[in-house]
């Protein structure tokens, strides 16, 4: 079995905003919800954005919320869906007035693993302008999602290995991309995240994480650890 991903529900970014909400859309029982957000980060300390929905609070689990002073921030979270819900908005909220202009892509799959979601994942920050992220051994052959944010704002970002990537370039503050791909468990995984034009150099902050198929073993989250590179804190 393969983990499916419906990328139709478009991205919103707010230019200068202090959130930015999705929806309305709707999903089904048994799929996961997987939210995608970038944002502006001025000034330290990076405090974390926060996200919420609309309707009955759904319950989120963070991946990754990671920033730094003048290299914008990275936030994933995901909830697995027990009932139906219609007309679903989520809104992503920044930390702080040092941060601002978010942008939330939302992602719904299915075939994944309902019990332990997350595999291996790893969060960076970098300032090589074509970037191959940290490699990540996948625990299942599940999916690899990236996720990238470029405060130099040197127009849309691409991706070398990424497929159905979601590309933004906000005026004056941040551009980013998020995408995905097959990952072959035990088999180390990178994703590439190339900043536009030549900005020399790049200033990357980024996530890398995988989402378990459904049907494989694997280690339980409690005795998982998420690896934390260079996040400027």
């Amino acid at each position: 079995m393969a983990i499916t991903v419906d990328n139709s529900i478009a991205r919103v970014s707010s230019d200068g905003g202090a959130s930015a909400a999705v929806g309305p859309f709707n999903a089904t029982s048994g799929q996961l919800i997987l939210a995608t957000a970038q944002l502006d980060q001025n000034a330290q300390p990076y405090v974390a954005a926060t996200i919420s929905n609309d309707g009955a609070a759904l319950t989120w689990t963070n991946i990754v919320n990671a920033g730094g002073a003048d290299t914008g921030s990275v936030a994933c979270w995901y909830t697995h869906l027990t009932a139906d819900r219609s007309a679903l908005t989520v809104t992503v909220t920044r930390g702080d007035a040092n941060g601002d202009s978010p942008s939330l892509k939302i992602y719904l799959l299915s075939g994944h693993d309902t019990v332990d979601i997350l595999g291996a994942s790893t969060t960076a920050a970098s300032t090589t302008e074509n970037l191959t992220s940290a490699s990540i051994t996948p625990e299942t052959s599940g999916t690899g999602f990236g996720v990238g944010t470029d405060w130099t704002q040197s127009g849309l970002p691409t991706s070398s290995d990424l497929t159905n990537v979601s590309t933004f370039d906000t005026a004056g503050d941040i551009s980013g991309i998020s995408g995905y791909k097959a990952l072959t468990a035990a088999v180390g995984a990178t994703a590439n995240f190339n900043a536009a034009g030549t900005p020399a150099p790049g200033n990357w902050r980024y996530g890398w994480f995988e989402i378990r198929v459904a049907g494989a073993a694997g280690p339980s989250a409690g005795l998982r650890t998420f690896a934390l590179t260079g996040c400027g804190l």
